[in-house]
């Protein structure tokens, strides 16, 4: 069966300064009345009460700062992902990831007063009870895999003992011994009812989560516009290293990565060295560097990169693999066709669901047919991989047979690398091509048509995938 389907020719270079995505214009002014009727409608875990502390942080994050908002929206691109693909594994309400939001404006390196680290906040006695570990070389309080994953197991253990969101929210914050002592003391289990006892900065955490679920629940429709960073940063895995000390410069060499790209998504090594353990940690790459790293893997005996480093042979096999090392996305844009959606269409194209559904600003899964969606893809060896998802069966691994290979040539490449001048025309020639409805190509069993024009020798191969 082939797999026949629609690609806006909209192809243009990344650059590494972020550029904001469209979104239209709403009024940033002040409007109480609005933000009341609109947020007591919303469903959540929590009573969504109006309350003047919630007005208070509303004023904070849409009218004095805005910016700031911003940002976190940018980082909410990048660990929203990682966050609600984690929840759902634990079958929590997703409602639960705007708690970090609050904790720490999705920055691992906030830190409060008390000594409290990380996307969650943890202090370090309950982060080890946990299993996180803290050491001089490393603090997986800033690893977003391994917190998220002891936040969760602590918003579990928490509602197992209190049964009421409201409660965990606020034992999350205050302790949850001392909220039972209270409890206990009052006689008061309603959280609404308790506030006037607890300590100010719990009495105000379930306004202050209340404020953030409502803001960036919806967060266009304030006006809100996110920023993009580089691919790299937003389309990443994590792979374990286990048993050797690897120091960071020596993964950026071989994997030709930024050494502060590489630094950036692995905020948990203090020391800019993985420690050596025979339980592993996590190092996270962007995804167009994971058919590098398992090459080496698979052809060395040991993953040990401060040896790779060394090795004569490495020049002759970094010079076979150099291609797809190249700091180089294609911008495409996607047409849905019907009985599409997200899901499918990241399958096709190789990507998370949950990052491309960051990456494109969507609210769910959810696409509609004939709408437009963003794929940063990557060349891998002046390749990109195309999937026919009608005949991947949902349940099982993928058959490399069903995968096609698009072959760029390198004076195809070199025009993903134009100046800046270049880009521009380039992008109003596609604009006026947009207003004649001309700017979609065929692709047929993955591979473009205008490039079987272009070069009548291509033909689709069977590859393995990156993923």
């Amino acid at each position: 069966m082939c797999c026949v389907f629609m690609l806006l020719l909209a192809i243009v270079g990344y650059a590494n300064s972020p550029h904001k995505l469209s979104v239209q214009a709403v009024s940033t002014a002040y409007d109480e009345a609005s933000w009341r009727h609109d947020l007591t409608a919303m469903h959540n875990i929590v009573d969504m009460r109006f309350t003047p502390e919630v007005n208070s942080y509303l004023r904070t994050y849409l009218v004095n700062g805005r910016h700031k908002s911003e940002n976190i929206l940018r980082r909410m691109m990048l660990y929203f992902p990682i966050i609600e693909r984690k929840i759902e594994e634990a079958q929590l309400p997703e409602e639960l990831k705007y708690i970090a939001i609050v904790e720490s404006a999705l920055d691992p390196h906030a830190r409060s007063r008390s000594g409290a680290l990380g996307l969650w906040q943890f202090m370090a006695p309950t982060a080890k009870d946990y299993g996180i570990r803290i050491y001089h070389s490393v603090d997986e309080r800033k690893d977003p895999y391994r917190a998220t994953e002891a936040a969760i197991a602590y918003f579990s253990r928490l509602y197992d003992r209190f049964g009421d969101w409201e409660l965990v929210l606020a034992a999350y914050n205050g302790g949850p011994n001392r909220l039972a002592k209270i409890m206990a003391k009052t006689g008061i289990s309603d959280y609404w009812s308790l506030r006037e006892f607890l300590p100010r900065e719990t009495a105000n955490y379930v306004p202050a989560f209340i404020a953030a679920t409502y803001v960036f629940k919806d967060f266009e429709k304030h006006g809100l516009i996110p920023t993009r960073s580089h691919p790299d940063f937003h389309f990443t895995t994590k792979v374990e290293i286990f048993n050797h000390k690897v120091y960071l410069k020596d993964v950026a060499k071989l994997m030709q990565i930024d050494l502060d790209t590489l630094k950036y998504i692995n905020p948990m090594y203090k020391r800019d060295y993985i420690p050596e353990s025979p339980h592993g940690y996590n190092l996270i790459l962007p995804n167009r560097c994971l058919t590098y790293f398992h090459q080496l893997r698979d052809t060395l005996e040991r993953s040990d990169f401060v040896k790779l480093a060394l090795l004569p042979e490495l020049d002759q096999f970094q010079s076979t693999y150099a291609d797809s090392m190249q700091d180089i996305y294609l911008h495409l844009q996607y047409l849905v066709q019907n009985k599409e959606n997200l899901f499918t269409v990241a399958r096709m194209f190789n990507l998370d669901i949950l990052q491309l559904k960051y990456w494109n600003n969507l609210k769910s899964l959810h696409v509609d047919h004939g709408m437009l969606v963003d794929l940063p893809i990557s060349l891998v060896g002046g390749k990109f991989l195309i999937r026919d998802y009608k005949k991947i069966p949902l349940s099982h691994s993928i058959d490399p047979s069903i995968l096609h290979e698009v072959v760029v040539s390198q004076k195809n490449m070199s025009f993903y690398r134009m100046s800046e001048a270049e880009k521009e025309r380039c992008a109003r020639i596609i604009s006026k091509k947009r207003d004649r409805n001309t700017t979609h190509v065929h692709f047929t069993k993955g591979i473009p048509k205008s490039y079987l024009d272009h070069r009548k020798s291509t033909k689709a191969k069977v590859v393995l995938s990156t993923k």
